[in-house]
């Protein structure tokens, strides 16, 4: 008897999804076009921004590791920076330049 019941629910179910499915289908559908819209509007209402940024310290202190840290994402053997470094990068919504400036007096 619960075998029937259950049989008999599966059919109910099935039967309601088979007729609802192609409205769950132009749900997600809209939903999809929704998001892109909105995506967009709110790309031009708050555009990317750009930051750039100075990194200034004593010699040996892991500027330029940081730097291509953040660039590259793994740690580079570096050489004592003579002037400086830039590297542009971008992070979430802002595009970051940052100025590693080292070795020189003069320079600083």
């Amino acid at each position: 008897r619960c075998w029937k019941l259950a049989r008999s629910s599966f059919a109910a179910v099935h039967l309601i999804l088979k007729s609802v499915y192609p409205y769950i289908l132009l749900i997600i559908i809209a939903a999809s076009i929704m998001s892109s819209i909105i995506t967009s509007m709110l790309a031009k209402i708050f555009p990317k921004q750009e930051c750039r940024s100075l990194m200034l310290g004593l010699d040996s202190s892991g500027r330029t590791t940081m730097l291509y840290k953040l660039k590259l994402g793994e740690v580079v053997t570096t050489i004592p920076t003579i002037g400086f470094n830039v590297e542009s990068y971008c992070h979430k919504s802002q595009y970051i330049t940052l100025w590693d400036v080292g070795g020189c007096d003069k320079i600083r």
